[in-house]
């Protein structure tokens, strides 16, 4: 069992022993924002040796891995080819999210395309990682 350490709608499982050092694998427990929702945890990686000074929170990188349909990317400029739409979409592409509903949090956030092409659902596997304090 470990503590709980919150931070807004946010709660920081740590080992009974409570160090903490960059690089930790975390779980990091959603708490539910509004009736009818549920907590989701997600596993991350503690960004920063040390607490934040302003709020006490630690930063911790999330990552997670999306299927996603081409409407929903944007291939993002780079040294290796020119921004545009889905047709240029392949493995190691960086893109931009988008228009996502059910995933509203993750519009605008960057993240690296990491199949060689669409699955049979038509939808290309996204590696996205966000910060959060908690």
């Amino acid at each position: 069992r470990g503590a709980r350490r919150g931070g807004g709608s946010h709660a920081l499982a740590v080992p009974k022993w409570r160090l903490i050092w960059k690089g930790m694998p975390v779980l990091v427990m959603r708490r539910p924002s509004g009736e009818g929702q549920t907590a989701a945890d997600e596993s991350g990686l503690v960004a920063a040796e040390r607490p934040l000074r302003d709020s006490g929170r630690w930063p911790v990188r999330l990552h997670k891995t999306l299927s996603l349909l081409p409407s929903h990317l944007l291939v993002v400029a780079t040294s290796s080819g020119p921004a545009g739409t889905a047709a240029g979409l392949r493995r190691g592409r960086a893109v931009e999210l988008h228009g996502l509903k059910a995933g509203a949090a993750y519009n605008g956030l960057t993240g690296l395309v990491l199949s060689e092409g669409p699955n049979d659902k038509g939808r290309w596997e996204v590696s996205v990682s966000q910060v959060v304090s908690v």
